[in-house]
């Protein structure tokens, strides 16, 4: 595989995790998904490969992970989830 080749194939990578962060979120009031789930979703070979591109979308600015770096605490600048209203235990 050429360099142009692994840098376009590493940019799309980026973009498919990216776009299924952002809707796994929505979906999940704010929940991140693990590794292994972005791993299957995106068709990565690893979850070493899904941890690099992660770094790579941080340096960008595209994403924050806090807390001890696991996939769980990934967060998007600039997008808010809104949490369900309590609901009474009847």
């Amino acid at each position: 595989m050429t360099h142009d080749k692994r840098l376009a194939k590493g940019r799309r990578a980026r973009c498919d995790i990216y776009a299924f962060v952002r809707g796994f979120k929505k979906l999940n009031n704010g929940k991140s998904p693990t590794l292994r789930r972005i791993m299957a979703a995106c068709d990565i070979s690893s979850t070493s490969v899904v941890w690099y591109q992660l770094q790579k979308l941080k340096q960008q600015g595209a994403i924050y992970i806090t807390g001890k770096g696991f996939s769980r605490s990934i967060e998007l600048p600039g997008e808010l989830y809104v949490l369900p209203e309590p609901r009474e235990i009847v």
